[in-house]
């Protein structure tokens, strides 16, 4: 189930970045994935989504520690927000929904307008806010192997779809930054963001995208 998981929310999340940013280069597209679906994204949010809650004792010693980690992110991020009116962009709050209800979300997933609000205040560009590197593997490995575990669980019980539109809320939020957002707003962040170059789109790429554009 972990394999098939792990598989599957690449494919979905690649796909969605793909086409969101069909002209991103190959290090473009490392660097949004991993953004998505680091270990310690995909620990993150199974944690603020309470998926733990059916997998783990949540007095567990490395569980506590990886909560108050994320309790202190959290902390950061909210302080970071207060100062930016609600989000880590300009716009705050306000630019947050203008991208959550776009057309493409909209109308591929939602036809509802409901206000919402950004809810992964210690996440930003693939790490936990406050720590230049990686979570000690013992905090996150279980969960990120856990998380992937389920979602295989519902490709083979529902279908690669129907999981994707479950997941997708999840991972909404953490794909509304384009990569020049990633690499010049949010550097200072996250070390992540000035890991993956740029690098150059592949010629028959952009031979296929520029016929794409003609129809």
């Amino acid at each position: 189930l972990h394999i098939l998981g792990d598989t599957a929310l690449h494919l979905c999340i690649c796909k969605e970045l793909f086409d969101m940013y069909p002209n991103a280069s190959a290090g473009d597209l490392h660097l949004l994935r991993t953004c998505a679906i680091s270990d310690d994204v995909l620990a993150y949010v199974t944690i603020k989504n309470e998926i733990c809650n059916f997998l783990y004792d949540n007095e567990a010693a490395q569980t506590l520690l990886l909560k108050s980690e994320i309790k202190k992110s959290d902390e950061l991020g909210i302080a970071t927000w207060a100062s930016k009116n609600g989000w880590f962009l300009e716009g705050g709050a306000k630019e947050f929904n203008r991208r959550w209800h776009s057309d493409r979300w909209t109308s591929q997933y939602s036809s509802t307008k409901k206000i919402m609000e950004p809810r992964y205040a210690g996440l930003v560009g693939g790490r936990l806010l406050g720590h230049k590197s990686k979570l000690p593997d013992k905090l996150t490995d279980d969960l990120s192997f856990s998380l992937k575990a389920v979602i295989g669980a519902f490709v083979f019980a529902h279908g690669l779809d129907k999981m994707w539109c479950c997941f997708l809320p999840i991972f909404k939020e953490l794909m509304m930054f384009s990569p020049e957002e990633l690499r010049t707003e949010l550097n200072e962040f996250s070390p992540l963001c000035s890991n993956y170059q740029k690098g150059r789109t592949c010629d028959i790429l952009e031979s296929y995208l520029s016929k794409r554009t003609e129809y």
